[in-house]
């Protein structure tokens, strides 16, 4: 059996459920009282016993969330199982302020340091965050990540407030990242003084990291969630950070300080279509390719991560639609794309299948979820068809029963599960137009032909209402 954590976008809850796939049955185990309305999830083993951004093997000890809360916020929870770890409870352990409403966190544990980071961001900024790899908590007194960290002690002994617990923080509006154990703030006003003493001899270089060279052309181009930054995640080695932008249409690619998990820019990498607005990435785990979804052209676009004397930057390789071909991509908005575990194969181990999942715009347009065919080194493989064809290059499309309101957000099993059609890949779909949690199984017909493939629904559970009578609208859902 499988354990999932769910978070809402209107409820102040985090939902334990179970998954039988012997039975393909899902099961709300336990209700726990949530900091703030969860849009996001996201896990940690901590301590970990791997250096790297990819320690999937271990079981997540910890679970950590962006807060739709009044300051925004981001919470970390400590995850407590039963003896079995055939249910599990979620603690709250404390919580950072952050300047905008987070749309993502991800766990970052640098090469050479000792203490993990949470890198967060929404619309307009970002923040590192430093995490206490003893407790997993946020080190909102910089006692771990002391020379990163001012020390601020919160009031409550559990809420961070203002800066309390950043390693550094960002701007996309202005292009600006702090130096790390400073605030913009401060950053800037060493800048103006540095500036200041050099001006003679015409040096103006600052020690704010640049985030864009227009020179204030691209400022104010977007405001919120759907306007700018709105994930983050890190190479597989950890060494490189990407921000997907909406609003500037482009991936930020940063260069990930080994010591304290400060970021540096790599470059600005603008989308292939004008219309594209990049909304969330995933890497490959061989590190080659990374994947980034386009929210306003229901587009997946494959880029090579170059890492040469020119610095860190993407090239672009691919792009595949993920809705059918025919469809008018004006009604939707893409939501998530992921890939399913690494399997053994005759050339390797590696991800065979890509999962991509769109939203309807309005109530009347149901989404898809789209798969597609990788090899071993992290391309889509061609199908060869026609251009017309309906499914373009994916394997399979499969109609959502609704439009999945903001959620439709598809995350595939860590591993295959063993159900009534023997071991399978699995996917959990989250809903919340209707405020429900679906579980769909990716079946292959032949072993031998893994370009067949179907998706089928196998079990539906529905959250339905808090005390005060409000439809629990599912946000994520990760596997813990």
């Amino acid at each position: 059996m499988s354990l999932l954590a769910v978070g809402t976008f209107n409820t102040n809850e985090l939902f334990t459920i179970r998954f039988d796939p012997e039975n393909e049955s899902l099961e709300l185990l336990n209700v726990s009282e949530a900091k703030g309305n969860h849009s996001w999830l996201s896990t940690a083993t901590i301590p970990s016993t791997t250096k790297t951004s990819a320690a999937t093997a271990e079981a997540p000890t910890h679970l950590y969330a962006t807060c739709w809360t009044q300051p925004p916020s981001v919470a970390a929870y400590r995850i407590h199982r039963d003896g079995s770890s055939a249910s599990a409870r979620f603690e709250l352990l404390n919580t950072a302020e952050t300047a905008a409403r987070s749309g993502y966190v991800y766990v970052g544990f640098p090469a050479k340091g000792v203490h993990p980071v949470l890198y967060t961001c929404g619309g307009p900024t970002g923040e590192v965050v430093g995490i206490d790899s003893d407790t997993g908590a946020f080190d909102l007194m910089g006692a771990k990540h002391h020379a990163s960290i001012p020390s601020e002690a919160p009031a409550d002994g559990i809420t961070g407030v203002g800066s309390a617990g950043r390693i550094q923080e960002i701007d996309f509006v202005t292009g600006e990242c702090s130096i790390p154990g400073k605030t913009l703030a401060q950053t800037k006003e060493l800048q103006r003084k540095e500036a200041l003493a050099n001006s003679k001899e015409g040096d103006t270089d600052s020690a704010t990291t640049k985030l864009d060279a227009s020179g204030g052309k691209n400022a104010m181009d977007f405001g919120g969630l759907r306007h700018g930054s709105h994930g983050i995640d890190l190479s597989p080695d950890g060494s490189v950070c990407f921000v997907p932008d909406i609003g500037r249409n482009c991936v930020w690619t940063m260069d990930v300080d080994p010591t304290n998990g400060a970021l540096r820019l790599g470059e600005k990498s603008i989308a292939p279509r004008k219309n594209d607005g990049p909304r969330h990435t995933i890497s490959h785990p061989g590190g080659r390719y990374i994947y980034s979804l386009q929210e306003h052209s229901s587009m997946v676009d494959v880029f090579e991560l170059i890492k040469d004397a020119q610095g860190t930057r993407l090239e672009w390789r691919q792009g595949v639609k993920i809705i059918p071909q025919s469809d008018d991509e004006g009604l939707y908005w893409a939501d998530e794309v992921r890939l399913s575990y690494p399997a053994a194969h005759s050339d390797g181990e590696y991800p065979l299948y890509m999962f991509a999942s769109t939203r309807g715009l309005a109530s009347e347009t149901k989404g898809w979820v789209a798969v597609f065919q990788l090899d071993r080194h992290g391309l889509v493989v061609p199908r060869g068809r026609d251009q017309k064809h309906e499914l373009g290059e994916a394997l399979c499309l499969w109609q959502t029963p609704t439009s999945g309101g903001w959620a439709n957000a598809i995350e595939p099993a860590p591993t295959l599960l063993r159900g009534t059609r023997g071991d399978a890949q699995y996917a959990v779909l989250t809903d919340s137009e209707v405020g429900v949690v679906r579980m769909l199984r990716l079946d292959v017909a032949d072993a031998s032909q893994p370009h067949q493939v179907s998706i089928h629904e196998v079990a539906t559970l529905d959250l339905g209402n808090d005390a005060q009578g409000k439809l629990r609208e599912a946000a994520t859902a990760v596997w813990i």
